[in-house]
């Protein structure tokens, strides 16, 4: 039967039959090709660092705000996207989708902040499909809006406790009834990218002035410098990959004059007077895990004499959802690898405090120092490898580093596995606490309030609070020799009174037992009063006593209790003798 009908179909399928058949079929023309230029610099490069807040408004020049302090937020060089790294990701990403000779039949490259794509229609639209999803997931934009509430002087508000989380409804109003908005500021910002707010005045006075001597001649130079009046505030915001919720970092300086500008003369014949401003102050440097419609609240309350009550509101919220891509996730882990939030504010030893009254002599403890901060990229990397083992064995999933986060490809079951084991390493790296130090002071029939700091912290991060009066004082002179002719410079330092608090606070395990690393210094520095110095060329020397009280703890705290860590100096208060008391709480 088979013989059969092959011998029917012999004819049909002979050579000559086949040769006119193929002459005759119409020829295969390759694909079209198609070139496009993208535009990729705005994923490329990140805002200019703002310049952090200063720590002590009237240390106006650069040499001294650089040998005092060390900025608190830490920039990370891992938030930056290489080209590369972009290339890479498009390349992962054609494959993913199984275009097969039409993605080896294409070429693409990233250079100069272009993307330069040549391919088929469809790897070409396929390309500016990434990057339309990039330009909302790399960075996505955050809203940021930030309040200062002050109070009447002597205001009795007490802040209400935090929520478990440890963040405070965005609208603090129904609890602080009588606090007005005294500024307010609207911005927006890149998540991983800090941005600064803030309004003020930098104001010339006469710092101090060196004296120049050169054989029977002698002449002063002007040391003119600034202090700073207003509000400076820099936000950090970070995205998470396991969450909508959102990790702030802020760092901000408040300054208020207390009164005019005292015009204070020197003493010395023929030399002139210099300045001396008064300020209130109010710094700080904190960070708190904040969910949608929440905000971070720090509040400097207390006594008149202890400087401006106030409140600082911040709130931050995603500017649009996270962009979806099927079979594609870019997971911001910018919080996860971001550098500490760090020292804090640099030591001096002992005798320089009881030389100069000067008001930061204070650091987070050095044993913690190095130790404290975010993991590194290849972790995160190795993590999430670990976790999609069973996806790459089959070949369906893929992960690739771009810049602060993470690209996962793969199945829907794959990026929900990613999201929920980076979800669980947010959820241990970013726990929330309430940090509060309070002053008292007490006469044995009760006591009030001195001093108030109240802000959320981050456990496992060193914060910094400090509330006072900035001053300045002319604690000595210098003498200057030059042959026959002498003379005197004056040395004007800071001094201050207030409140100096430092924590770092941690958390045991889950079950929210609570302990913190502390030094509170606890300052006050009487009015100065002239002292002649009985020279023969004049000059005048302007003390003020300096009382300081330093508190420590370090270990366990009671859960929503307060620990009285101790009482310090006497004070005169309205014509009454008062101890300070100072208090800590952690929870």
């Amino acid at each position: 039967m088979l013989i059969t009908l092959l011998a029917v179909l012999a004819p049909a399928l002979s050579a000559p039959d086949l040769q006119t058949a193929a002459l005759s079929a119409p020829p295969q023309s390759p694909p079209p090709t198609v070139l496009r230029v993208r535009p990729v610099r705005e994923l490329i490069e990140m805002p200019k660092r703002p310049v952090p807040p200063p720590m002590s408004p009237l240390l106006g020049s650069a040499e001294e705000q650089t040998s005092e302090f060390q900025p608190l937020l830490d920039s990370s060089d891992g938030l930056r996207i290489a080209e590369s790294e972009l290339s890479d990701l498009l390349d992962a990403r054609l494959l993913t989708l199984g275009l097969g000779d039409q993605r080896y039949e294409s070429e693409w490259s990233v250079s100069n902040g272009l993307a330069t794509i040549r391919g088929t229609p469809e790897v070409v639209r396929r390309a500016d499909e990434l990057f339309d999803h990039l330009r909302g997931a790399l960075h996505p934009a955050i809203d940021v809006e930030v309040k200062l509430l002050r109070f009447a002087a002597g205001s009795t508000v007490e802040p209400p406790e935090y929520q478990p989380r440890g963040v405070l409804a965005a609208d603090v109003r129904p609890a602080v009834p009588d606090a007005q908005t005294a500024w307010s500021a609207r911005a927006r910002t890149r998540a991983g990218a800090p941005i600064g707010l803030g309004a003020g005045t930098r104001t010339p006075f006469v710092r101090s002035f060196h004296v120049e001597v050169a054989q029977r001649a002698d002449t002063a130079g002007i040391d003119v410098q600034t202090f700073f009046e207003g509000v400076d505030v820099v936000v950090e915001p970070h995205t998470l990959a396991g969450s909508d919720d959102l990790v702030v970092y802020v760092q901000g300086a408040v300054a208020k004059r207390r009164a005019d500008v005292v015009v204070r003369a020197s003493g010395l014949r023929d030399y002139p007077s210099v300045d001396v401003p008064t300020l209130a102050v109010a710094n700080f440097a904190t960070g708190a895990r904040v969910a949608p419609g929440e905000s971070i609240a720090v509040w400097s309350l207390g006594a008149e004499a202890g400087g401006d009550a106030l409140c600082l509101v911040v709130t931050c919220k995603r500017a649009a959802p996270a962009p979806q891509l099927d079979g594609l996730a870019v997971l911001d882990i910018s919080s996860l690898i971001a550098p500490r939030l760090g020292v804090r504010v640099a030591a001096r030893d002992d005798e320089d405090w009881q030389r100069f009254g000067t008001p930061f002599e204070l650091r987070i403890s050095e044993a913690l120092d190095g130790t404290l901060g975010g993991l590194d990229r290849d972790s995160v990397r190795a993590l999430v490898a670990q976790a999609l083992e069973p996806w790459t064995d089959e070949g369906t999933a893929r992960v690739e580093l771009v810049g602060a986060s993470i690209a996962v490809f793969g199945p829907a079951a794959a990026i929900a596995r990613v999201r929920e084991v980076l979800g669980g390493v947010e959820d241990a790296l970013h726990r929330t606490v309430e940090l509060r130090a309070r002053t008292l002071l007490s006469d044995g029939a009760g006591g009030d309030r001195l001093h108030l700091l109240v802000m959320p912290g981050l456990a496992g991060r060193a914060h910094v609070a400090i509330r006072g009066i900035e001053s300045l004082a002319l604690m000595t002179f210098e003498p200057e020799i030059a042959q026959r002719a002498t003379s005197q410079s004056p040395v004007v330092r800071t001094t201050f009174t207030g409140i100096i608090a430092s924590w770092l606070p941690w958390q045991l395990d889950d079950s929210g037992r609570n302990g913190c690393d502390a030094v509170v210094d606890v300052i006050h520095t009487a009015a100065p009063r002239r002292r002649p110095t009985d020279l023969p060329e004049g000059g005048d020397l302007w003390f003020g006593e300096v009382k300081r009280a330093r508190f420590s703890h370090c270990g366990e705290l009671p859960v929503g209790k307060a620990l009285v860590l101790g009482r310090g100096f006497d004070l005169d208060v309205d014509g009454r003798r008062t101890t300070i008391e100072q208090a800590l709480q952690v929870q």
